[in-house]
């Protein structure tokens, strides 16, 4: 694989409140950013992950995926021929070190679950892109809903993990990994 690193990072755009000029460099940034992203995933073998809620979310209840960023799908659109599969992750701890130390000290009772789901195509979106071959904000917002919602479905179908039921809850299969 290429690209594995988890760069360049696509920044929180400031708030209105913030000054013109901060807006500006973070625009122009995340810009470069997902551009940089799109050339290094045209490359073959290359993988890339990317929260489509545009951070990682925070809450208690995991069903409670976050309003998807239009940047997820104007990296899938750009891209062309692009696998998407959506990725739910449950039982990463918010703190680095407090995931080390359970992966040393108990991993068993705080286990991560690493569910993935079916691809999701957006190339009926691509097909639709303009003559110059670029996309409108609007088009880049319907693929990136339509890949949070497979995400959202993917959360939901999997009640046991969600709600941190885990090994042997009601609904859990554990299935080996192939590799």
């Amino acid at each position: 694989f290429r690209g594995m690193a988890m760069s360049p990072p696509i920044l929180n755009t400031p708030s209105d409140q913030a000054v013109h000029e901060s807006r500006h460099n973070a625009k122009v940034w995340n810009d470069y950013a997902v551009q940089r992203i799109v050339s290094e995933l045209k490359m073959p073998g290359s993988v890339c992950g990317v929260f489509p809620e545009g951070t990682r979310n925070h809450s208690e209840d995991l069903h409670n995926i976050l309003p998807c960023k239009g940047g997820v799908g104007k990296i899938a659109l750009e891209v062309g021929k692009v696998h998407v599969i959506p990725v739910f992750i449950h039982g990463v701890e918010d703190s680095f070190w407090d995931l080390i130390k359970f992966n040393f000290t108990d991993a068993a009772r705080k286990p991560i679950d690493v569910v993935f789901g079916a691809h999701v195509d957006v190339s009926e979106i691509a097909a639709r892109a303009g003559p110059d071959g670029t996309f409108t904000e609007a088009q880049e917002l319907a693929a990136a809903t339509r890949i949070t919602d497979a995400l959202r479905a993917l959360a939901k179908d999997h009640p046991a993990l969600v709600t941190g039921g885990g090994v042997g809850a009601p609904g859990y299969q554990y299935q080996e990994s192939p590799l």
